[in-house]
This record gives structure tokens, sequence and C-alpha cells, in this order.
């Protein structure tokens, strides 16, 4: 926040004043700030070089109101599909989280793959179909 007093007579009734202001603004305001985000899970891959991909948060999710409501217990619904299909670039966007409180959606924040992910070629495929026909395992 910021208080601009201007017209006072002396510092001390310019001091009092933006005090004051100041009171009043942090009485009115509210924010959460998601602070304690959940682990993100790895998505499985189809047809990539890598069996899953990484993901992160874009960024840190905060909400501010304002007219002295405050925010109520908040929800948070993660967004995301069973599987995605490579290639898969960094930075994509694969899905998101939803905060909610009082029924209502306070916003979101988009969860981003991590890392690439190459498709997997013709030999990638049948080396891997080589490896569970032999051993038994993916």
């Amino acid at each position: 926040m910021l208080a601009v007093v201007m017209g006072a007579p002396d510092y001390k009734v310019r001091f009092a004043d933006a005090a004051s202001l100041f009171q009043y603004g942090f009485s009115s305001c509210s924010i959460y700030i998601d602070r304690e985000r959940d682990p993100l899970p790895e998505l499985s891959v189809v047809y990539g070089k890598q069996d899953t991909a990484e993901l992160e948060y874009a960024e840190e999710f905060r909400y501010l109101t304002t007219g002295g409501t405050v925010i109520g217990e908040v929800e948070k619904t993660m967004e995301l599909p069973e599987e995605v299909q490579a290639p898969i670039q960094k930075g994509e966007c694969a899905g998101r989280v939803v905060y909610k409180a009082d029924g209502e959606e306070l916003g979101s924040v988009a969860i981003l793959y991590g890392a690439d992910v190459a498709r997997a070629g013709m030999w990638d495929l049948f080396g891997c179909t080589m490896k569970q026909y032999f051993l038994g395992t993916a």
C-alpha cells in the first residue's frame, strides 16, 4: 500500500494521517497466499522416449479481497489429464490448479511441463517391445 498526504501543516500531522490511512487499508483487505502447494504427480506419456513427464507450478497463487470481506476456507482442485502423447515441450501448459472459496472460483495457477519429452522412434518402440517380451518389463 502507498499513502500520500498533502497539505498537512507539519510532519507530525502527515505521519498521523498516513498511519490512519494504512490502518484503514489493512483492516479492509485480506490476502490469501498458497504457501503449502501440493506435490505434483508425474504424468504418463504415450509414445515418448520417457514414460513420464515432470510437472511444475507456473507461479505462486495470491488472492486479495477488499471491502472488509474475509476469505473463508479455500479448496484446491487439480485438473490434469490421465496421460499425454509425446512430443512435449518444456513450459507448455499441462493443466491447472483451481482455487475456490464458498463455492466461488478465486482463480487458478497453470501447471507446466518441467522438461522436454521427445517422441519415440521406431527403434525405441521396437526395443521397448523386445524388452517386454524377453524380460517381462516395460
